[in-house]
C-alpha cells in the first residue's frame, strides 16, 4: 500500500513555531545527579515477598485463540493493557480487569501482509489508537481502538522506538539504524512521521531491543540512553541530561562505542563492562532500572535489577533474580509502572512447575477462561491451567 500523508499537515508557520520552541528549550549539560552502581555487589537472588508490599495479581483472560506466550513489552495507559509478544509477533490488548479486547496478528489481513520484525508498540492517548513499528519493513502501522487496521506510514526516520510527546509531535529513536542525513539521534516528528521538527542527543543508543527507552513519569517524559548511561528529560522538547548511571571501572568506553554497530553489543557482552540500562522508572520513594553485566559465559544471567532510595540514592535492592516462595519461582524484573505500582510477570509454565501436582491433571488441562484481580498466589494457582497467559503482578517496594 502506498504511503498516505497524514491529513493534519503542519503549516510552515506552525513548523517554524515548533522549531523555535524546541530549539530554545534544548540544553547541553552534564547531569546534576549521579547514580553510582557497583556491579560486583549484586546478589544472585532475592525473595520477592521480602521486598514488596501491596501485591495484587491480574489474571488475563485466555483461550486457545489468544494466549500470550511472552511479554516482550508491556504498556499500560487509560486503564488499558498492551502486550507485545515477540515469540508470536502479536500485539494483545486487555482491560484493567483482565478482559480480552483484541489481538493484532498481522498488519492488514485483507492483503495478507505479515510483520517482518516489530521493534516497538505505542498507545496514543490522544486518539486511542495503537501504533506498531516494523523496523525491517521501515513502516509504522496504525490501528484504531478496536484493533482494526487504519493505515501504514513510511517514516522519514527509521525508528526503533516511538513515543507521543504531545497532540502533534512524536518522539522517534532510531538507535543503530540511522544513516545518511538521518544518523542515530532522538527526533521530533509530526503526526505523519514525514517531517522532522527537531533532533538531539547524537550518537549510538545501544541495543535496539532494549525495552521502554522512553517513559512518562508524572508530568515528565524521560529517555534512558542505552550506552552513555544518561537519563534525559524530553518534556516540551527539551534534550536535557538530568541523571547519569555510573558503573565505575565497568563503564562503557568511547573506544567500544567507536566500533561498527554490529560489533559493539558483541564486544560489550564479552568484555568487562556494565551498562545497556533499560526499564528506567521513578516513584516518590524509589529509582528502579535494569542493566546488563558483560563478561558472562553463555548460560550465566547477565541482567541485573537496581532499586535505589530516591532521596539518598543508596541501593535498596541489587540482584540478578527475583524469586517467589520456597520453590523460588522466577519473576520478571519490573517492566512498567502504573499509578504508583510496579508491574512484573509470572510465566504460566513456571506457575505449573511451581504446582507440580496440578500438571497433567484433568481439571488443569486446556486454557483458563478465568480473569480478574486476585489477592493471593494460591488463587492464581487454582485458576491457571495447562495453557495460559502470563499473570501480571502489581506491587510496591518496601
Amino acid at each position: 500500500m502506498l504511503f498516505r500523508v497524514d491529513s493534519k499537515v503542519i503549516s510552515l508557520m506552525t513548523f517554524v513555531a515548533f522549531t523555535l520552541l524546541f530549539s530554545s528549550c534544548k540544553t547541553s549539560n552534564e547531569p546534576a545527579v549521579t547514580l553510582s552502581v557497583n556491579p560486583d555487589r549484586a546478589s544472585s537472588k532475592e525473595r520477592f515477598e521480602d521486598n514488596t508490599t501491596n501485591v495484587s495479581y491480574l489474571k488475563l483472560e485466555s483461550s486457545l485463540d489468544y494466549i500470550v506466550s511472552q511479554v516482550s513489552k508491556l504498556y499500560v495507559a487509560d486503564s488499558l493493557i498492551f502486550i507485545f509478544d515477540r515469540k508470536q509477533a502479536h500485539v494483545f490488548s486487555f482491560t484493567m480487569n483482565g478482559d480480552f479486547r483484541f489481538v493484532v496478528k498481522e498488519p492488514d489481513s485483507e492483503v495478507g501482509k505479515k510483520f517482518e520484525y516489530i521493534r516497538d508498540i505505542h498507545y496514543d492517548q490522544y486518539t486511542g489508537h495503537l501504533f506498531i513499528v516494523d523496523g525491517n519493513a521501515n513502516l509504522i502501522y496504525e490501528f484504531d481502538d478496536q484493533g482494526n487496521y487504519v493505515q501504514e506510514m513510511v517514516p522519514i526516520v527509521r525508528p526503533s522506538a516511538i513515543f507521543k510527546l504531545d497532540e502533534d509531535t512524536w518522539i522517534a529513536n532510531n538507535a543503530w539504524v540511522g544513516k545518511g542525513q538521518y544518523p542515530d539521534k532522538i527526533y521530533l516528528l509530526n503526526n505523519g512521521f514525514n517531517m522532522v521538527i527537531d533532533s538531539g542527543i547524537e550518537g549510538s543508543f545501544g541495543n535496539i531491543s532494549l525495552p521502554n527507552p522512553i517513559v512518562k513519569m508524572g508530568d515528565r517524559i524521560l529517555f534512558k540512553h542505552g550506552f552513555d548511561a544518561n537519563v534525559y528529560d524530553l518534556t516540551e522538547g527539551r534534550f536535557e541530561a538530568i541523571k547519569k548511571v555510573d558503573f565505575g571501572k565497568y563503564n562503557v568506553t568511547q573506544k567500544l562505542l567507536s566500533q561498527p554497530n554490529g560489533q559493539v553489543m558483541r564486544n560489550f557482552l564479552s568484555g568487562d563492562f556494565a551498562g545497556a540500562t533499560s526499564n528506567y522508572m521513578e516513584s516518590q520513594e524509589n529509582i528502579v532500572f535494569t542493566y546488563t553485566r558483560g563478561s558472562k559465559t553463555r548460560g550465566q544471567k547477565r541482567s541485573r535489577l537496581m532499586i535505589m532510595d530516591s532521596e539518598t540514592l543508596e541501593p535498596i535492592l541489587h540482584t540478578t533474580e527475583l524469586v517467589f516462595g520456597e520453590n523460588q519461582l522466577p519473576i520478571s524484573k519490573p517492566s512498567f509502572q502504573y499509578e504508583g505500582y510496579f508491574i512484573s510477570t509470572i510465566d504460566f509454565y513456571e506457575i505449573n512447575l511451581f504446582n507440580e501436582e496440578a500438571v497433567g491433571s484433568k481439571e488443569k488441562q486446556g486454557a483458563s477462561d478465568s480473569k480478574g484481580w486476585l489477592k493471593s498466589f494460591d488463587e492464581v494457582q487454582k485458576l491457571t491451567k495447562e495453557y495460559d497467559s502470563p499473570v501480571l503482578m502489581f506491587y510496591q517496594f518496601k
